[in-house]
């Protein structure tokens, strides 16, 4: 008599316990319906179209004002974790000389709710979970009636972008200088595959310059640069490729284009240009490279904020076709070169930097990196320290090293030249490399 209580007690529990989970996941369902029909309503607005009003002319207020009005957007309650702000600080704030312009520096950290949103990264510096951002703003400043002012967000810009266009502004003799570094034509190097860039348009070649092929894509678009000086008159070294197998230019990377890449299968016959990414438009450098005809790798830096800034990887297996993102870089510093040279071994080189390493590896198609530590260069150890990204040389990988800043060994052109035989996992010095002298065309 008494186990059959028990067990009728047990059942009860049962369906006592069954009522409540029942219960509970329906809860769940009606709460993540209704903050799903939350969400849909939520608005944020994008930077230029953000206005505040402030009873302030001093434009300094109105900035703090503005930046705080801006940001509180993403504290909006039920909006997604991955566009939610914990928390901000602005570390300073600097009004620009521009004459009648209302143009000001803020530079603040921002710290997101959750890491890796898309939505922030091209805010500024990714640091663990925190963004270091340096924006110039834009302002048009409107009186009311009631005496207060409206503040209207005309453009953001990048720090690098302002300089330069204030650079471009600012008189004749440094106009003249802007168009003997970026503008005035080159002479193109006679090797056998090669480029050119002649009255306004880019030209590339496979036979040593004998006949010349037009890029089916304008000047501006192929050299704009969406962070830092636009080179009119000569290509980024690493950002093209130039073979009878793959023939590609990466470009874009711009408020204007996103990361692109113009490649050819045919030597040029026809052409294919394709969005690799859409959101990266404060692209610095950009890096190319195709170990196979299918597969191929793009590296390209935005976000720099000062001497750092991110890097995106991102792999093709169809040719150029389609991209996808790989990975990131393993350091923050400015990256100075980067390459594949087959399906999944790649390396990012970045500067010296002590306490740092500057030369990485990583076997696994950009997923994740190991440092490699470089021998010495025999009695000049200490003279080289700026690594290029290798390449095939006769079946085996050949990388050069060059001088710092201040080098002057073979007139500060020396390089150190080492060799790998286990795809980069070890190097060893062969001595020292002089870059030849091409002879213009």
């Amino acid at each position: 008599m008494e186990g059959k209580f028990f067990r009728l007690v047990r059942q009860k529990m049962i369906w006592v316990i069954g009522i409540v989970l029942v219960a509970a996941l329906l809860g769940f369902s009606i709460y993540g319906i209704y903050r799903a029909r939350q969400q849909e309503g939520i608005v944020i607005l994008a930077p230029e179209e953000f206005s505040v009003e402030a009873e302030t002319e001093n434009l300094t207020l109105a900035t703090v004002h503005w930046l705080d009005g801006f940001l509180e957007q993403y504290q909006q309650p039920y909006l997604s974790s991955l566009r939610t702000l914990e928390e901000w600080y602005i570390s300073d704030i600097e009004e620009l000389e521009n004459g009648q312009y209302l143009a000001v520096l803020c530079e603040f950290t921002a710290t997101p709710q959750r890491a890796g949103g898309e939505i922030f990264q091209d805010w500024g510096m990714q640091n663990g979970g925190e963004i270091s951002c340096q924006w110039v703003l834009w302002f048009e400043r409107t009186q009311l009636s009631d005496g207060r002012f409206r503040y209207d967000m005309t453009l953001k810009e990048t720090l690098a972008s302002y300089e330069l266009g204030k650079y471009q502004g600012s008189g004749q003799q440094a106009q003249d200088e802007y168009n003997q570094q970026f503008i005035d034509e080159i002479p193109y190097e006679q090797t056998e595959y090669t480029y050119k860039i002649e009255d306004e348009v880019c030209s590339v070649s496979l036979d040593g310059g004998k006949t010349w092929t037009e890029l089916p894509i304008s000047l501006e678009a192929l050299c704009t640069v969406g962070d830092g000086n636009s080179y009119y008159n000569q290509l980024q070294e690493g950002s093209y490729l130039i073979t009878p197998e793959k023939t590609a230019f990466v470009y874009g990377g711009t408020w204007e284009r996103g990361l692109s890449i113009l490649y050819s299968d045919d030597g040029g016959e026809s052409w294919q240009d394709v969005l690799i990414d859409g959101s990266m438009d404060s692209v610095r450098v950009k890096f190319v490279s195709f170990p196979t005809p299918e597969t191929g790798y793009v590296v390209a830096t935005g976000g720099r904020t000062m001497s750092q800034e991110g890097q995106m990887i991102y792999r093709t297996t169809d040719g150029g076709a389609t991209w996808e993102q790989t990975g990131r870089g393993p350091e923050t510093w400015l990256l100075q070169s980067a390459g594949f040279v087959s399906e999944d071994v790649g390396f990012l080189c970045y500067p010296e930097v002590e306490g740092s390493h500057n030369f990485y590896r990583t076997e696994d198609g950009g997923k994740t990196f190991t440092p490699v530590k470089i021998p010495p260069a025999g009695e000049w150890a200490d003279a080289f320290v700026i690594p290029q990204c290798p390449a095939w040389e006769e079946g085996k990988l050949v990388m050069l090293v060059g001088q710092g800043e201040n080098g002057d060994l073979m007139g500060g052109t020396g390089m150190a030249r080492y060799t790998s035989e286990d795809l980069g996992l070890s190097w060893t010095f062969e001595g020292l490399y002089e870059p030849p002298s091409y002879e213009p065309g």
